[in-house]
């Protein structure tokens, strides 16, 4: 590769860091600039991976991580990707997301006309639902964006807002120990008899079978029952085969689960803006309408 950029990433195998070449910055440029967008835009995320086909990089160059945990050919694209934005060459339509300056807008006159006649509530049902699938996807990118070691404790806020442990000092990060792949730990009692067990990984990759079964030991090391294994990815149906086989209570939590959990109990989200949408009551004009008769 003649023109490359060299990047900083961490060898798990020799345990150290090294150097590996990507392509330049100029030629990310120009790719990212010539790139076909979609009208409503694309994730960074997704540019990133479909650049890399462009590329034809590696295995080893598109997975290659740093020592923090991203994924050092997606920074090295998305640090590209905002200069561009800064520059007026490239839109950001939110966080994640970039689009063409003269992209058209999502919604064409002729989609919106075709909507035009569908009720005000099914018409707010579908926006919301877009609204939703938006901040899920925002959600995750931003768990991504962060250190595994933040998503240790995510997976701990939520779990505690759920119900296990009485409060938040009942639940524990225990990852960087290396404590036989168990993330955290959660007080079910507070004199500590009855304990939970957390396993969190912060990956774009499917879950390998052999880490839920890798688990379910741990498990049986501590004398634990139960547990949770909660990631950022999918669970394949070997996954699940694996959990169900165990004889620990296995819940597994992929990732739009997690997501919609945070949502859910307002784990990182806020309330922007709150619609209040009332109907006529039947019951009290027929009462009315009961006593004129009589």
């Amino acid at each position: 590769m003649a023109n490359v950029a060299k990047r900083t990433i961490f060898n798990p195998d020799r345990n150290k860091e090294e150097q590996i070449e990507l392509p330049a910055s100029d030629a990310v440029k120009e790719a990212l600039i010539n790139f076909e967008y979609p009208a409503s835009g694309i994730q960074n995320m997704d540019i990133a991976d479909q650049l890399a086909n462009q590329f034809d990089l590696s295995d080893k160059q598109r997975n290659a991580q740093h020592k923090s945990g991203y994924f050092v050919w997606r920074v090295h694209v998305n640090s590209v990707a905002n200069r561009l934005v800064k520059s007026g060459k490239l839109l950001k339509i939110k966080y994640g997301w970039i689009a063409k300056i003269d992209s058209p807008d999502q919604e064409s006159p002729a989609s919106e006309d075709s909507q035009s006649d569908e009720a005000p509530e099914v018409a707010i049902e579908r926006n919301y639902r877009t609204i939703r699938e938006r901040l899920e996807t925002e959600l995750l990118q931003r768990i991504m964006d962060n250190s595994p070691e933040f998503f240790e404790e995510l997976v701990l806020d939520v779990l505690v807002e759920l119900g296990y442990g009485g409060s938040r000092t009942d639940a524990e990060s225990v990852g960087r120990s290396g404590d036989g792949g168990i993330d955290g730990i959660i007080k079910e009692d507070k004199l500590g008899l009855d304990m939970v067990y957390v396993q969190a990984k912060r990956q774009d990759a499917s879950v390998s079978p052999r880490l839920v079964r890798e688990f379910a030991g741990s498990l049986g090391v501590k004398g634990a029952q139960k547990g949770f294994f909660i990631t950022t990815a999918i669970f394949s149906e070997q996954c699940k085969e694996e959990a169900e086989a165990s004889d620990k209570r296995i819940v597994l939590i992929d990732g739009k689960q997690l997501v919609q959990l945070m949502i859910e109990h307002g784990i990182g989200v806020q309330t922007q803006k709150s619609y209040d949408i009332k109907q006529i009551d039947r019951d009290y004009f027929s009462a009315n309408e009961d006593d004129e008769d009589r």
